[in-house]
């Protein structure tokens, strides 16, 4: 996977977008690589609101090999995630600042017409829009309590 974006980035906003009728969706001026054609692993994300799809770059991808590396080698869990990790997901490319959404992903997503596309740091991802709303809600509830201090 030699196309993938490997420029850092830092994904963070909120984007509304429309999905066409060939599951094509815009990617923000501001969260595209410089180069015009890099390549992105999709991955099925479940959140007790609904499924959605974490778009992960080289180095996010990068990332996550090295989460799982980590576990032990003989553990169940780290053949499970790779299954997982590696089952649902596809690698897609970037043409022309949109990218095409998988079928059975954007299926399993719930992606239709539209999409709300979140920025989380090191990767971005793309909700159906009631779905994000009620993920929005959940994620409150889950961290209402939660103090941060910088």
């Amino acid at each position: 996977m030699t196309g993938l974006s490997e420029k850092p980035n830092l994904y963070s906003g909120r984007f509304s977008f429309a999905i066409d009728e060939k599951r094509r969706t815009q990617i923000p001026s501001k969260w595209r690589p410089e180069a015009a054609e890099a390549e992105y692993v999709v991955v099925l994300w479940r959140h007790k609101a609904g499924n959605c799809l974490r778009v992960l770059d080289k180095n996010g991808l990068d990332r996550l090999e090295k989460r799982l590396e980590a576990l032990p080698p003989d553990s169940e869990q780290r053949d499970a995630f790779r299954r997982l990790y590696g089952g649902d997901s596809e690698v897609v490319k970037l043409h022309g600042g949109r990218i095409t959404l998988p079928g059975w992903l954007a299926e399993e997503a719930s992606l239709r017409d539209q999409a709300v596309l979140v920025g989380v740091f090191n990767c971005f991802e793309i909700w159906n829009p009631e779905l994000f709303a009620e993920s929005r809600k959940a994620d409150l509830e889950t961290t209402r309590n939660v103090v941060f201090s910088f």
